[in-house]
């Protein structure tokens, strides 16, 4: 039921901060590995849409971390990843959720989105990051 599912995401999310927070500050600074470097786990269908956005577009002129997650407070009121009654209009999030991926984030910026403690869908980003 629903508490065990938070209990799941509670450990999920404990076990990836604790493989994050490793002390050696180089590690922690350099760019994220992602495993999927050309689609990062998009399908072709929502990435085509997302990136052919109008919002992904605005986006790419943004190239701070910091810019990008002031985007997300202001423009992100859905973690779904198309807008409601649309089945082609990517939602604001998910288009930084793909900004997120082309731009490129370290541990330390990982480790912010998960433990962003004022917007829940910011934390759900780091999720779907990870």
């Amino acid at each position: 039921g629903k508490v065990n599912e938070s209990k799941n995401f509670s450990v999920a999310k404990e076990n990836v901060k604790a493989s994050l927070q490793q002390n050696d500050d180089d590690i922690r600074l350099r760019p994220l590995e992602i495993a999927d470097p050309k689609r990062f786990g998009f399908s072709p269908v929502l990435r085509t849409h997302v990136s052919g956005s109008a919002h992904y577009k605005e986006l790419l002129s943004i190239e701070t971390f910091d810019d990008l997650v002031a985007e997300m407070y202001e423009f992100g009121d859905s973690i779904f990843p198309y807008m409601h009654n649309s089945a082609t209009t990517p939602t604001a999030m998910f288009c930084c959720l793909y900004r997120l991926f082309t731009l490129g984030i370290d541990r330390q910026q990982l480790l912010q989105l998960l433990e962003d403690t004022n917007n829940p869908r910011v934390r759900c980003i780091g999720l779907l990051y990870v």
